[in-house]
């Protein structure tokens, strides 16, 4: 399994060094989810420099390696000038219930505010949005106040300005919908399907349920955030 997952890695980082330009920064917002983390190890294997930010400053382990955290501030991204944004910074439907919707939606816009920011830079040459299917479900399939309901419409409101942006200034958009995607950083993993099936088959038993037939491949988040990043 080791040489099976150094291989890919091999594989990810001659992809992202084929495509990117020598001279690229990569500005991650959300670097302490499992995306940010994920971007970390990904662009460090490449050579890549890094500016990792986070709802405050802090210092994470991602494989084996320290990686120093600060908080929103546009000076310090200007200082950095980045060539590529990725928004990795958002808060997922799980966090409304804590939250009153008011709340929710005022960070959501604020991070979402921010990422437009920083794609402004005049340094910035692309942006990746990381966004999700429930951008484009149909909205009848889901009561309007759901969880899943109302971070789809702020997922949809972040591509549609992304869009925007890219409208009037001369910058390569990616918008990356995660759909059944899973990784070694993935956080909660009890939360996930694939990733709780996992965590039950070590555990020696693993049950699944559903109402309905579901059918689902996975991928690797690692592998579809390299195709991301290469083509950004």
């Amino acid at each position: 399994m080791g040489v099976l997952d150094s291989s890919n890695s091999n594989r990810r980082t001659q992809l992202i060094g084929k495509h990117l330009d020598k001279d690229s920064r990569i500005l991650v917002l959300g670097a302490s989810g499992w995306f940010g983390r994920t971007i970390l190890d990904l662009a460090f294997s490449a050579g890549i420099p890094t500016l990792g930010l986070a709802s405050h400053k802090r210092t994470i382990q991602v494989s084996k390696r320290e990686f120093d955290l600060h908080e929103w501030n546009l000076d310090l991204i200007n200082s950095f000038k980045p060539t590529i944004v990725i928004d990795c910074a958002f808060l997922t439907p799980d966090r409304l219930n804590p939250l009153h919707v008011e709340e929710y939606v005022s960070i959501n816009m604020k991070l979402i505010s921010n990422f437009m920011k920083s794609c402004e830079l005049d340094t910035v040459r692309s942006a990746i949005s990381i966004s999700s299917g429930a951008s484009i479900l149909d909205p009848n399939t889901l009561p309007e106040n759901s969880p899943k309901a109302i971070y789809g419409k702020l997922k949809k409101i972040c591509e549609e300005k992304l869009v925007e942006l890219s409208s009037r200034k001369i910058i390569n958009t990616v918008i990356a919908r995660v759909w059944s995607v899973s990784g070694i950083y993935v956080i909660n993993p009890d939360q996930y399907a694939f990733s709780n099936l996992i965590s039950q088959a070590r555990n020696g038993r693993a049950i699944m349920s559903t109402e309905n037939s579901v059918w689902r491949r996975y991928c690797s988040a690692a592998d579809f955030l390299a195709v991301s990043l290469a083509l950004s």
